[in-house]
């Protein structure tokens, strides 16, 4: 996959939000609040974060709006060195091996 643009709904953005080419929109907001266009992922802003610090598109159902996300794990912990590995971490791991990516922490 490429590389993304941001953008924002403030004035001065470069980036119509309301354009046919946004594929991922950050909402903290509950579902109910705001207008879902068809075609386009809704997601809370922890998945942008868990996206990058793990290397890959995380799935977008489990960071929908109005849903509680999944356990947040710091980029900067060793879970092998501490001697405790989260099961979100297994399946973070997992998911970046499936993407081609080396695991996280």
């Amino acid at each position: 996959r490429g590389a993304g643009v941001a953008g924002s709904s403030a004035p001065g953005s470069t980036l119509n939000v309301g354009g046919k080419h946004v594929t991922h929109q950050v909402v903290d907001r509950p579902p109910d609040s705001f207008d879902q266009r068809e075609g386009r992922e809704y997601i809370q802003p922890q998945w942008v974060f868990d996206s990058f610090n793990n290397g890959c598109q995380l799935p977008v159902a489990l960071y929908a709006p109005g849903r509680a996300p999944p356990p947040h794990l710091s980029p900067f912990v060793d879970d092998q060195a501490e001697g405790y590995v989260p099961r979100q971490r297994e399946l973070l791991d997992r998911l970046a091996q499936e993407a081609g990516v080396s695991s996280g922490a």
